[in-house]
């Protein structure tokens, strides 16, 4: 019987048909086993998130919350403590930092920290190492640093930072709105190199006293700091080397062509009378090509106004020798008088010469006095003596004409050279009038006066001829046309 089961088993199995009494049982097993690992995994995400809770709330309240003690010996809250942790996380590690305050009485640090932005105030002691041969008295503040503290807040080292840098030059302008440093136009090394900075942390000096950014010119000789670690580049100090003042020129008005040199640097002397300066030693060489060389030194400072007086220049100077073709003449150079014959020393440079003699007609030039004896010759020409003429018409407006030239229209007063002159008057419709008049004596005025004879058409087969005269006075004969001359001795 067990051996017919087996048998059928056997057939069953290789026909793939299942065992009706196996059927439930293996069903049964195949459910159960997944379900339990399901329960597994559940159990221990429960019980790791428990844990994980456990701990995070052990380690949180460790290292965030508070950490005093009240009058009843109960630990508080303090808000302060998250700083003070993260602080207590950079304890040994180097910080790069710019000091915002230096107490020298406490020996005590004021750092800004580039790494937390926070401030980290320290105490310097006998073992904290500084750089060769610095100590606390050779830091400022704004100075970009690298420090290092130990869990009491003592300062264990203070070193070189080495993403700081610091340019110095002139021409910094200051653009506030912006928040931007920039070496300008004015600048010897650095033009147009330009940098942020932050309204409360930049701070800007000038000799230790500490000042805005209001107070830099661009003739300002400064020294500006900053930090460059390739992610942040700013200026966190500007500190004023020299300020500026100014410098003027006195008394050169009479150097001629001067030149002034500035330490070196060329300026003509008309354009240096006064001018703004870097505070500072100049030394000051003046030449001009009627001076000697003149070298002084002078010291420009902050606020204040320095001057050079020229009038101690030694101007080269020369004899004018003044010659003319007469005697007795009188020469006037640049307003002042000199008689014929008397020694002329002028210095060096140009002058405007006038020679004079009464009767003669005044010689003008210019010279230059650039050797030991200078020479001006004057040929004077004798004055042409002249009387005048005054020329009136009846009717007005007639041409008149004195020795053929047109002088104008009636009436005219002209300057003659003594002598005789003929005075022809025209007019259209009146006959021309000729009159011979002679100025005897220098100063004479001749009269002139004309009354114009109209002309009258003629009749058909006439010829031109005056209009008739209207009829005389018994007492009194015709005069037709009437020039009357009449001399007046002045």
């Amino acid at each position: 019987m067990a051996d017919a089961k087996n048998i059928n088993e056997i057939r069953r199995h290789r026909s793939g048909k299942p065992n009706k009494n196996n059927l439930g049982r293996h069903r049964k097993n195949g459910i159960a086993f997944p379900v339990v690992v399901c329960a597994a995994v559940i159990a221990g995400v429960i019980i790791g998130f428990k844990s994980y809770g456990f701990a995070y709330d052990k380690v949180a309240k460790q290292s965030i919350l508070a950490a005093k003690e009240n009058e009843n010996g109960e630990r508080e809250f303090s808000a302060n403590n998250i700083i003070e942790q993260a602080q207590n996380n950079l304890v040994g590690s180097d910080i790069d930092g710019v000091i915002k305050d230096i107490n020298k009485d406490e020996s005590k640090f004021t750092f800004y920290s580039l790494k937390s932005n926070e401030t980290v105030i320290l105490t310097a002691t006998e073992d904290t190492q500084y750089p060769f041969p610095n100590t606390i008295n050779d830091y400022k503040i704004g100075d970009v640093v690298t420090f290092v503290y130990d869990e009491d807040r003592n300062l264990t080292d203070i070193k070189n930072c080495e993403a700081a840098w610091a340019f110095s030059d002139t021409g910094l302008i200051v653009n506030t709105d912006s928040k931007l440093l920039k070496f300008g136009d004015s600048s010897t090394q650095y033009k147009d190199k330009s940098f942020k900075y932050t309204d409360g942390i930049t701070t800007v000096r000038y000799k230790d006293v500490y000042t805005d950014m209001s107070k830099i010119d661009k003739l300002d000789y400064v020294t500006v700091r900053g930090y460059d670690n390739g992610v942040t580049n700013k200026a966190y100090s500007v500190t004023i080397e020299k300020s500026h003042g100014s410098l003027e020129i006195h008394n050169g008005e009479q150097i001629q062509d001067g030149i002034i040199k500035l330490n070196g640097n060329e300026i003509s002397l008309d354009k240096a009378r006064s001018m703004n300066l870097t505070e500072g030693r100049y030394t000051v060489e003046v030449t001009g090509s009627n001076c000697e060389p003149y070298t002084t030194e002078v010291m420009v400072r902050p606020s204040a106004t320095a001057t050079v007086d020229l009038s101690v220049i030694q101007v080269k100077s020369g004899l004018l020798d003044v010659t003319a073709n007469v005697a007795d003449f009188t020469v006037t150079i640049d307003g002042t008088d000199y008689k014929s014959g008397d020694p002329i020393l002028l210095s060096y440079g140009r002058y405007n010469v006038k020679v004079s003699k009464p009767d003669y007609v005044d010689y003008t030039g210019t010279v230059t006095i650039n050797e030991d004896i200078n020479t001006f010759s004057a040929t004077l020409k004798e004055r042409e003596k002249t009387g005048t003429v005054n020329v009136s018409t009846n009717p007005g407006s007639a041409r008149v004409y004195i020795d053929g030239t047109f002088m104008g229209q009636s009436p005219q007063s002209r300057q003659l050279p003594l002598g005789s002159h003929t005075v022809e008057i025209r007019m259209d419709g009146y006959i021309t009038e000729t009159r011979d008049i002679n100025i005897a004596n220098e100063g004479d005025t001749v009269r002139c006066q004309a009354n114009l004879t109209p002309v009258v058409t003629p009749y058909a087969g006439e010829t031109s001829r005056p209009a008739p005269k209207a009829p005389a006075e018994p007492a009194a004969p015709a005069t037709g046309a009437e020039v009357i001359t009449e001399v007046v001795v002045q």
